[in-house]
C-alpha cells in the first residue's frame, strides 16, 4: 500500500454533490479557548496555505466571513496549532460549537476539539457522510493489528535489545510471512476504496477536494485516477492543486526557485550566497520530529565530510513550529553546515512532506530530488560528480 493511504483512511459515498458558492459566514462558539485567541479558516491541503479568514475569539464566541468562487474544503483551527475541525463554505451560513482543549508538544501546540456539533451547512453534513467509512477502515486496521500483537512486541522486544539472530528468525517465521500477507491485503483493499471513492466524484471538485483531505500526500502514482477526472473536477481549486502535487515542476535540469532566509544569528543568506564558492549544494527540508529527516542525517554528514573540501555544501531548513525545538534538534545532531527555519521557503518548493532534499549544481540546476537525494543513491550522485 502506498505511504499517503496507510496513514489517512478514505470514506466511501456514490452521490456527486455540488452547490453554488458565494458569501459565506462561519460563527459559533467554543469553550476552553482563551480571549484574543486567533482562528482561522485554512483550505484542505498538503501544502501552508494562507487563511482565507480569520477572527478573534471573545468570550468563547467567534465569527468570520468571507467569499469563495467554488465551495471550499476548510479547517477551522487556532492560529500556529495543529488540530482543527473540518467543514465546507460556499453561500451559507454555519454555525459550529465544541469545546477546545491546548496540549503543548515538544513539536507544536495541539489543540483538541470535542463535542463538534456544526449546523447550517449541508455540505459539511455530506462531508461527514463521505469520511464516515473512514471509522469502519481505522476498526479493521485494529483488529488486525491486535491481531500479531504478541509477535510485534516480540519484534519490538528483539529490535529494543539489538538481538540480530533474533530479528532474523522472526522474519523468516511463517508468522512474520502471514503478517505481511495480511497487511498486504489489508493495504490493497484500502487502495481500492480509496480509488473508488476519487472516481465516484470524477465529475464535481469532490474528486480531487477529497484526494486533497484524504491523504497525507500526492504522487504520480495517483495520476491514473485524477486522468479521469472531468475538466470542471481539473479546473477547480483543489483540481489545480492536485494536479501541482502529482505533476510538480522541479525536475533533473531546472532551476530551483532563488530565497532568502534568516539564521539563528539575525543574518540574511540567499540561495545565491549559499552558492558562493561552492560545486554542489544539497538543500534538506526537515523538522526536528521527523524520524525519517534524522535518521538520514549520519549519511549526509558522512557525504559531507567527504567532499566539503570539493566545495560540497549542506543547507538545512527545518519547519518547525517551535524555535527552541529546531534549536534544540541542530544541537544535538551537531549540525555543523547552515542551518534556517522557514515556513515560507518550504512552501515556495512546495514541500509537502520531509523529508525532502534538491541535490543542485552551482547554477542552482536541479543535479537530483527527492529519494534520488538520499541514502545510497545521494552518495552515489556524489562519487558520480566529483569523478568527473
Amino acid at each position: 500500500m502506498k505511504l499517503n493511504t496507510i496513514l489517512l483512511m478514505a470514506a466511501v459515498s456514490m452521490q456527486a454533490m455540488t452547490a453554488s458558492a458565494g458569501d459565506y459566514k462561519v460563527s459559533g462558539n467554543i469553550k476552553g479557548l482563551p480571549d484574543n485567541t486567533t482562528l482561522v479558516l485554512t483550505p484542505f491541503s498538503h501544502f501552508d496555505e494562507k487563511p482565507i479568514a480569520t477572527a478573534t475569539v471573545t468570550g468563547g464566541h467567534f465569527v468570520m466571513d468571507g467569499n469563495v468562487a467554488e465551495p471550499m474544503g476548510v479547517t477551522l483551527k487556532v492560529d500556529g496549532s495543529f488540530g482543527g475541525i473540518q467543514l465546507v463554505v460556499d453561500n451559507e451560513n454555519a454555525t459550529i460549537t465544541a469545546n477546545a482543549t491546548l496540549e503543548s508538544r515538544p513539536n507544536g501546540d495541539v489543540v483538541m476539539f470535542s463535542d463538534v456539533d456544526i449546523q447550517g451547512s449541508p455540505l459539511t453534513t455530506e462531508l461527514q457522510k463521505k469520511l464516515a467509512i473512514r471509522d469502519t477502515l481505522d476498526l479493521k486496521n485494529q483488529e488486525l493489528q491486535n491481531r500479531f500483537m504478541p509477535f510485534l512486541n516480540t519484534m519490538q522486544q528483539a529490535y529494543a535489545a539489538n538481538d540480530q539472530a533474533k530479528i532474523a528468525e522472526l522474519q523468516a517465521s511463517a508468522e512474520f510471512k502471514e503478517m505481511e500477507k495480511a497487511n498486504h491485503e489489508f493495504f490493497q483493499m484500502v487502495d481500492k476504496t480509496y480509488n473508488d471513492v476519487f472516481l465516484a466524484h470524477k465529475d464535481s471538485y469532490w474528486g480531487p477536494m477529497l484526494m486533497v483531505c484524504l491523504t497525507t500526500f500526492l504522487n504520480e502514482d495517483n495520476r491514473p485516477v485524477y486522468n479521469q477526472f472531468s475538466d470542471a473536477a481539473k479546473k477547480s481549486w483543489f483540481g489545480k492543486k492536485v494536479y501541482e502535487e502529482i505533476y510538480p515542476a522541479g525536475k533533473v535540469g531546472e532551476k530551483v526557485p532563488v530565497f532568502s532566509v534568516t539564521g539563528a544569528d539575525g543574518k540574511e543568506q540567499t540561495l545565491a550566497t549559499l552558492l558562493t564558492d561552492k560545486t554542489y549544494l544539497l538543500i534538506d527540508f526537515w523538522a526536528s520530529w521527523c524520524g525519517p529527516c534524522r535518521r538520514e542525517l549520519p549519511n549526509v554528514k558522512k557525504q559531507y565530510d567527504l567532499y566539503k573540501d570539493k566545495g560540497f555544501e549542506v543547507v538545512s531548513i527545518s519547519i518547525d513550529q517551535k524555535e527552541e525545538a529546531w534549536k534544540k534538534a541542530v544541537k544535538e545532531e551537531n549540525l555543523t553546515w547552515p542551518n534556517f527555519r522557514s515556513q515560507e521557503v518550504a512552501n515556495l518548493y512546495k514541500v509537502s512532506a520531509v523529508p525532502t532534499m534538491y541535490l543542485i549544481d552551482s547554477q542552482g540546476r536541479i543535479v537530483a530530488e527527492g529519494d534520488n537525494a538520499r541514502g545510497e543513491k545521494l552518495a552515489a550522485k556524489l562519487k558520480e560528480v566529483y569523478a568527473e
